[in-house]
């Protein structure tokens, strides 16, 4: 049904005209859509609307008397001049650029002068892979149908299998996929997606580079091939794309342990940044064994960690050991659980060696600093240029791993060595230790013992091989100036450790064996 009315005087005449229609086909209104009312916007429903059923359908048309009109010259009708509107199911739709096209698209259409807006119910688009994704609702809107380039605004939920809304992020106006580096195929599980577009809609026009953002929502989503040498599942959390990079913060299974990951990945040629990634969590026994194993004789509890990395470079590690339980065996040094302490490095792997600078274990009373080298998991090297795990120490530490095992060379001006006596005195000796050899070289102005003794000029050799002592050699002074000399000799085919000192009292104060005894000659043989 419909009417028109036409007022002449001796200006333009008043027209006004309005149609409706209850139920159409869609290529019905494509034929009463008069072809010089909006004709852009009538040019984009006749190329990308195709099928479906049109329902309540109006179009109302009204110029008002004197309104110019010029052979040639387009009519740009206002809002209150022009106005379309109809509700389509079951209909095809092209949305942008090579998306595939929505079939069974539901929505509304309104037009309103220059301004035409296409509401969508829902849609599914059907890709040539195979994959699908569902259109959970949106809108796509051409601003303003008068003018050149003619530009359109699309903002569209999508939910899918992940694989299935990665290959849209292949077809423009987002192409964004192939700039990172994965393929569709990489990504498993369920995502659903908010995709807002402003781009061209006819290349004639020369159209400027389209403007995109693409905010992702990932459920349990695994990845098929590693970020930074890292295998990731079941990643639950929120991923943003536009041209020029995109960032993902989730908390997700990383090498097999739960950790918070943030990502940022360059999209753009001309993003001007490389690729940056942050791991962060706290981690237990268990999964500390799992991401950073070899440390189980030496951390025990849980350890917050923070790893960065920029491109493929170096590793930025924070570690919290304030919760955990730290100690050095082999010199008998112990943090106990809820004294603070923070472990600090830079990391860098090549071809199996990594080496760890800028390294600083530090806290309520110690400070370590210095580098390392790992080949693979094991220490293959490193300078320690600050040694204070009391407040007397004063040293430098260098170790490194030759064929035989590994050498330690200390020195400097002072080091407390009550943990290492203590561990001695507490050796349960036999043949069930390290079978790798050690030799450990010491130059020392002064060793601080038990009972407030130390000794000066400290010249310490020491040792092993099979789990065995294989050499032995200390001089060293007391405080009142008695000499302390200490060999391994071979007597009757067995080894036996030679101690003598020119005061007795000094050294069993000093090893805090007995602190009743003044001066004295001492002298001990030690036999295996």
């Amino acid at each position: 049904a419909g009417s028109l009315a036409v007022r002449f005087s001796d200006r333009e005449p008043e027209v006004s005209f309005v149609m409706i229609a209850s139920e159409l086909e869609s290529v019905a209104v494509k034929q009463l859509w008069p072809f010089w009312m909006a004709k852009t916007a009538r040019s984009w429903v006749i190329k990308n609307i195709f099928g479906g059923t049109v329902t309540n359908g109006r179009i109302e048309f009204y110029v008002a008397e004197g309104r110019e009109r010029l052979p040639g010259v387009p009519m740009h009708l206002g809002p209150e001049e022009l106005k379309i509107d109809f509700d389509i199911e079951g209909a095809r739709m092209n949305v942008a650029g090579e998306i595939p096209p929505l079939r069974d698209t539901s929505g509304q259409f309104r037009l309103r002068g220059p301004r035409t807006e296409i509401t969508i119910n829902g849609g599914t688009a059907y890709f040539p892979s195979g994959r699908s994704v569902a259109l959970t609702g949106g809108t796509f809107v051409l601003p303003d149908n008068y003018t050149k380039p003619l530009m359109a605004d699309m903002d569209i939920g999508v939910a899918g299998d992940a694989d299935a809304i990665a290959e849209l992020a292949t077809y423009r106006p987002i192409r964004a996929l192939p700039a990172t580096g994965f393929a569709p195929g990489d990504f498993a599980g369920h995502v659903t997606a908010k995709v807002k577009a402003h781009f061209g809609v006819i290349s004639a026009h020369n159209p400027p580079p389209p403007q995109w953002t693409a905010a992702l929502t990932l459920d349990d989503v695994d990845l098929g091939k590693p970020v930074a040498g890292r295998t990731v599942t079941g990643l639950r959390g929120l991923l943003s794309i536009d041209p020029q990079r995109a960032d993902l913060k989730a908390k997700g299974d990383i090498d097999g342990v739960t950790l918070d990951l943030e990502l940022a990945e360059p999209v753009g040629k001309d993003a001007g940044f490389k690729r940056k990634t942050v791991l962060s969590g706290t981690l237990d026994d268990k999964d500390r064994r799992k991401l950073l194993p070899g440390l189980e004789e030496v951390v025990e509890g849980p350890v917050g960690v923070r790893l960065e990395q920029e491109g493929d470079g170096p590793q930025l590690v924070e570690a919290d050991i304030g919760a955990a339980a730290v100690s050095i065996p082999w010199i008998g040094w112990t943090k106990g659980a809820g004294i603070g302490g923070k472990i600090t490095l830079t990391a860098d792997t090549k071809e199996g060696v990594t080496r760890v600078s800028d390294f600083r274990f530090s806290g309520e009373g110690f400070n370590v600093a210095g580098n390392l080298a790992f080949r693979g998991a094991r220490l293959d090297a490193a300078t320690f240029s600050t040694v204070r795990l009391s407040a007397d120490d004063r040293f430098r530490l260098k170790v490194e791993r030759g064929k035989s095992g590994y050498v330690v060379v200390a020195d400097g001006e002072a080091a407390d060595v009550r943990a290492v006596l203590a561990r001695l005195k507490n050796a349960t000796g036999g043949g069930d230790g390290d079978k790798q050899g050690v030799t450990v070289r010491a130059d020392l102005a002064r060793a601080v013992g038990f009972n407030g003794e130390t000794l000066s000029n400290v010249s310490f050799r020491y040792s092993t091989a099979g789990g065995r002592i294989s050499g032995l050699d200390l001089s060293a002074v007391t405080k009142g100036g008695a000499p302390v000399v200490a060999q391994l000799a071979n007597s009757g085919g067995s080894d036996a450790i030679q101690l003598t000192s020119g005061d007795a009292g000094a050294i069993a104060r000093f090893a805090d064996i007995y602190g009743h005894m003044r001066g004295g000659l001492l002298n001990v043989r030690l036999r295996e």
